[in-house]
């Protein structure tokens, strides 16, 4: 006879139990296979010892290298391959716009390839949207021309390229592309130590970049190569920040004639501030909003509008757009390329299809706050990305802002974003593919939403890191604020109701023996499917099983929280 079936709040109990038992089961007896097994046969089968995993390791690396494999076979796994200058991840990048931002290129240019310069690193910070992924891509793309490019890593914690781990094997990964010699000596190292990929950062940066320069600069002489890392602020955690700055500091003190540099770019963050000012071996440069910027962003708007009125070239009168609003537009970007970006994506969009409109749209709404925009160009941002929200269509703001809640604080959750894809998180909301493009129709101007093919693996992620930045700052975005108690909340919610419809169709009679596998049929239930079922329902599982952590803390506060956090008539506050 079967035991009666318990309350929602005693499985979800039960649920961390189960983690609990299955982890401690794993602690019994690490000594043998059959600890205590009786009357047991056992035939055919290959047995391997896990006690001996290091020296599977060890001979996995050596076999690759004695076999004339090549040694990106080994960094790869450990490396962040989208975060490079030419990665496919990051198509299209941004690029500066031809004759635009020529005096930071050409500092950064004479830095460069001055024979006798004394600043082995270099720090351009500037305040969000003032073109620095540009530069950094620009001149990454010229120092490539020169052959002096040595390696680019660009940080983006939207798009998941934030892993302090994930540094030196990417940029290791791009040196030996570009050096053989120097990728024969890495080869070397790998042979001698084969853990050394699982080793801290300080000491792979050491064993992998310091050292086998000293060597190849011993041989002889060589032009420096840049090493350029774009966003260093989007890295990880302040910590993390600090280490890859240090790394590169010792190594420059203990090692002077390396033939390497270093540019950097960030925001101006305090901490950042803080640090670079302790180097001495560190020069600065910094990217503002001046007469030159502002030039430079009144010729890339004229020349996009030329582009919008080329393609739209049946419906945009000649003269368009007039004097008096091209000058209006131009005052209220205020010389910020992000802005300029983001409203040529909302004038030209091709889901309006309606430039005209959309300028004239954009202009009325900017022109009722000119207090406000006044020496603050990130307030026109702020109006800019409120607009945009204001315009989405009231009844549907609940799932909008469901789906924003996520891109938002989602990560903290979800670590192995398991749900970041546009079908997976529809199915985990509950939502299917017209109820998902509906909810982000208005939104394509700052956040990249992929096509119904590639729902099921293209990430979902905010165009510029800066509407991530509204969203969680109150005083910015107001009533449009994504509170991280109300978006973990929201994912609990959807959580807890896929952890009951698991259980009550697959689990319901596995006791204390939980099939953590989840060798069952596919989840019922299932809202945007197409020959990718099987994919869907496991993502949903997996995140299932490592989200528990914060489901404890969530199903606790779940009693107390009402049903019911939505209001779409006022758009209040999700907190």
């Amino acid at each position: 006879m079967s035991l009666p079936f318990p309350s929602l709040f005693d499985r979800a109990k039960n649920w961390f139990s189960f983690s609990e038992k299955r982890r401690s089961r794993n602690h019994l007896d690490e000594t043998s296979f059959f600890s205590h097994a009786q009357n047991v046969t056992v035939s055919g089968g290959q047995f391997i010892d896990a006690s001996n995993v290091n020296d599977m390791r060890i001979n996995y690396v050596n076999n690759v290298i004695s076999n004339g494999k090549a040694v990106f076979e080994l960094l790869e796994p450990y490396a962040c391959l989208e975060a490079t200058k030419d990665s496919s991840a990051r198509h299209p990048p941004p690029l500066c716009h031809p004759e635009t931002r020529l005096k930071i290129r050409n500092r950064l240019r004479k830095w460069l390839f001055s024979d006798h310069n004394e600043w082995k690193l270099l720090w351009v910070r500037g305040p969000a949207g003032t073109g620095k992924s540009a530069v950094a891509q620009s001149f990454g793309d010229s120092s490539v021309e020169a052959k002096r490019h040595g390696a680019s890593y660009f940080f983006s914690r939207i798009a998941g390229r934030n892993k302090l781990e994930t540094l030196v094997p990417t940029v290791v990964y791009q040196l030996a592309v570009t050096i053989p010699e120097y990728r024969s000596l890495i080869e070397h190292h790998l042979a001698n130590n084969p853990l050394l990929l699982h080793n801290s950062p300080p000491v792979q940066f050491r064993q992998l970049i310091v050292d086998p320069f000293t060597t190849l600069q011993r041989e002889r002489a060589r032009e420096p190569i840049v090493i350029i890392l774009d966003g260093l602020d989007e890295c990880e955690g302040q910590k993390a920040q600090w280490e890859i700055l240090e790394m590169i500091t010792n190594a420059i003190r203990k090692s002077p004639d390396l033939p390497l540099r270093w540019l950097i770019f960030s925001r101006p963050e305090a901490h950042l501030k803080n640090v670079f000012s302790r180097y001495v071996e560190c020069r600065r440069e910094e990217l503002i909003i001046d007469a030159e910027c502002r030039e430079n962003v009144e010729q890339y708007v004229k020349d996009q509008l030329i582009e919008i009125k080329i393609m739209y070239k049946d419906m945009i009168p000649v003269d368009w757009p007039s004097e008096d609003k091209l000058l209006e537009l131009l005052n209220a970007i205020s010389g910020l390329f992000v802005l300029a970006s983001t409203c040529l994506n909302y004038i030209g969009g091709p889901e309006e299809a309606d430039p005209q409109s959309q300028l004239d749209s954009l202009l009325t709404y900017m022109c009722h706050s000119q207090d406000i925009v006044f020496g603050n160009p990130l307030a026109s941002l702020d109006l800019l990305y409120t607009q945009i929200l204001e315009d989405l269509p009231p009844k549907g703001w609940e799932v909008t802002w469901r789906i924003l809640a996520y891109m938002t604080h989602g990560s903290k959750i979800d670590s192995a974003t398991v749900l970041s894809t546009p079908q997976v998180l529809s199915n985990f909301l509950q939502l299917d593919q017209r109820g998902f493009y509906k909810a982000v129709h208005g939104l394509h101007s700052i956040m990249k939403v992929s096509k119904p093919k590639d729902a099921a693996l293209s990430r979902l992620q905010f165009h510029h890191s800066s509407f991530h930045d509204f969203l969680l700052n109150s005083t910015r975005s107001g009533r449009f604020t994504i509170s991280e108690r109300g978006a973990i909340m929201d994912i609990v919610r959807s959580g807890i109701y896929w952890y009951e419809v698991d259980v009550i169709h697959f689990h319901s009679h596995d006791g204390w023996a939980f099939d953590w596998d989840h060798k069952h049929d596919d989840l019922p239930g299932l809202l945007w499917v197409s020959d990718n079922r099987r994919f869907l329902s496991t993502s949903i599982t997996r995140f299932l099983e490592y989200g528990q952590g914060w489901y404890k803390r969530g199903i606790i506060e779940h009693g107390n929280c009402r049903q019911s956090r939505f209001t779409t008539n006022n758009r209040s506050n999700h907190d």
